[in-house]
Order: structure tokens, then C-alpha cells, then sequence
């Protein structure tokens, strides 16, 4: 596979390389894409997230709250 990048991009990949924050082309090129992965993974979980919402299928924060400290074992604090 053949690459090219914009003259900023590739201006921008040159400098990452020789600050030494990536070994190589392939391990840079290797983290963008899982970035950009992880990006598309989170943006597909808010989706259906706000879709959940649209039906119904929520709770409210005092239940997430609960369930959170149920599952963590931290005692519900006491209002002043």
C-alpha cells in the first residue's frame, strides 16, 4: 500500500519521527489507526447509548449512582 499525506501531515509525521516519539512510520501509522479505531468504537457506543435513551431503556443518575457503588463497594456518602 502507497501513502501520501498533505504537506502538514507529513510535515507533522516527520517531526514525530525524528523527536523520536515513534520508532517508525509503521508504529505511528500502527497507533493512528488504532486511535482512530477506538474513536469509532466510542462514537458507535454513544450511539447506541442515545438510542437506548430515545426508547426508554435509560436510568436515571441516582440508579447509576447506585449500581456504581453497589459494584464497587463504596458506601452511599450522607448529606450534610
Amino acid at each position: 500500500m502507497s501513502l501520501a499525506f498533505s504537506p502538514d501531515n507529513q510535515q507533522f509525521i516527520e517531526q514525530a519521527l525524528s523527536a523520536g516519539t515513534f520508532p517508525s512510520e509503521q508504529a505511528l501509522l500502527d497507533e493512528a489507526v488504532a486511535q482512530l479505531r477506538e474513536r469509532e468504537e466510542t462514537l458507535a457506543a454513544v450511539r447506541e447509548g442515545l438510542a437506548q435513551a430515545e426508547r426508554g431503556e435509560g436510568m436515571t443518575v441516582e440508579e447509576a449512582d447506585a449500581r456504581f457503588r453497589k459494584k464497587y463497594g463504596i458506601p452511599r456518602r450522607e448529606r450534610a
